[in-house]
């Protein structure tokens, strides 16, 4: 955030459900409409007509569905490791379901009380994430993820989480964005990410006409924390070369 403060303004809020922002306690509060229509709230409460949409796993989805429904207020949309429809069923083939196992393991009632059951055990999950998932262990130490842990543990982001993916599966293996997305995109993709693994970058252009992809290398799921400074590199990049010219 601050490395892209010096170019331009930077909001980076929680979604709901997640860091401190409200937990609404049914999964029907959090359907791709809902979170559209907190970032459109956002949006006109800063009294800001269009922005620049960056949104990694989780807000790559949000990001996504915000663009393709509120064309006039992206001027241009930054995707990392994006879900999105191209994907489609391919989770669930044989090849790749074994690593999409916590997504069914979170829409049980019984998920949240085994992994909040105590501080150690939240830790214990999510600290089996951090390692797994992320190619350079750098990326998290020990203080870092004592935060996460705290979050999630006291501050209910547990209970959002996991009603993040109640309500994700209803729409997941359809076309939950509804047709392509026309504004400009830059999609990043990592090589060494176990859950999104690079091959599913294969149909972005079919979603995402007017948009470029970009590997970014040695990296495992965590672009932004792995990776930040190619990832700002080519955020810049995008907009002098992409956008700037069109305003």
């Amino acid at each position: 955030m601050p490395a892209l403060a010096d170019n331009f303004s930077v909001l980076a809020p929680d979604l709901r459900g997640f860091g401190l922002s409200s937990k609404p306690e049914s999964s029907d509060e959090y359907t791709l409409d809902h979170y559209s229509k907190d970032l459109e709230s956002l949006l006109d409460s800063l009294s800001i007509d269009k922005a620049i949409i960056v949104g990694y796993d989780v807000g790559s989805v949000v990001a996504a569905y915000f663009a393709a429904h509120n064309t006039e207020r992206a001027e241009g949309l930054v995707l990392l490791n994006p879900s999105y429809p191209g994907i489609g069923k391919r989770r669930i083939e044989e090849k790749y379901v074994s690593e999409s196992w916590y997504q069914y393991f979170h829409l049980l009632d019984l998920a949240e009380r085994l992994v909040g059951y105590s501080r150690e055990t939240t830790k214990i999950y999510l600290t089996h994430f951090y390692r797994y998932w992320g190619y350079r262990s750098e990326a998290f130490n020990e203080r870092d993820i004592e935060e996460y842990v705290d979050v999630y543990y006291y501050k209910g982001g547990l209970k959002g989480g996991f009603n993040w993916y109640k309500a994700r599966v209803k729409t997941r293996y359809g076309d939950w964005l509804g047709g392509r997305v026309l504004v400009p995109t830059l999609v990043l993709w990592s090589d060494r990410d176990p859950v999104f693994p690079l091959e599913w970058s294969d149909r972005v252009q079919e979603y995402f006409p007017n948009s470029e992809l970009r590997i970014i290398s040695e990296c495992g799921h965590f672009i932004p924390r792995e990776k930040p400074e190619e990832v700002v590199r080519y955020i810049k990049k995008f907009f002098y070369e992409k956008l700037l010219k069109k305003l």
